[in-house]
């Protein structure tokens, strides 16, 4: 895939819980749409990371989308984006404004059993 040719993805959007009897209870929303690509990180480009954990996979995704991104040591947790019919947690953003194509460019590292 080519972030030339966006399609339809999925994703789960993050959903800020309510504070019931002293406990939050955070979740994420069903299936929606966004237009964009979503590709393997190669394994050099995984090493050269310095997000997330290197046994865990991760994936680039390349959107015109606004996701939540997870946010370390707070309560907020990344919006989740389908892949190989596997969820991966949104971590970090790099905005490309200028080229042939401006777009966001997301790192996402897979979550098992999160929803």
């Amino acid at each position: 895939m080519s972030s030339l040719f966006p399609t339809t993805q999925y994703y789960k959007e993050f959903i800020h819980g309510e504070s019931v009897k002293g406990k939050i209870t955070n979740s994420y929303s069903n299936n929606l749409e966004f237009i964009g690509n979503i590709q393997p990180v190669t394994q050099k480009d995984q090493q050269l990371l310095e997000i997330g954990r290197k046994e865990l996979g991760k994936v680039q995704v390349f959107t015109d989308h606004v996701f939540n991104i997870c946010k370390e040591g707070e309560q907020n947790k990344g919006d989740l984006v389908l892949y190989d019919e596997n969820y991966y947690e949104i971590l970090a953003l790099n905005n490309h404004l200028s080229g042939l194509l401006p777009h966001r460019f997301y790192v996402a590292e897979l979550r098992l059993n999160i929803v």
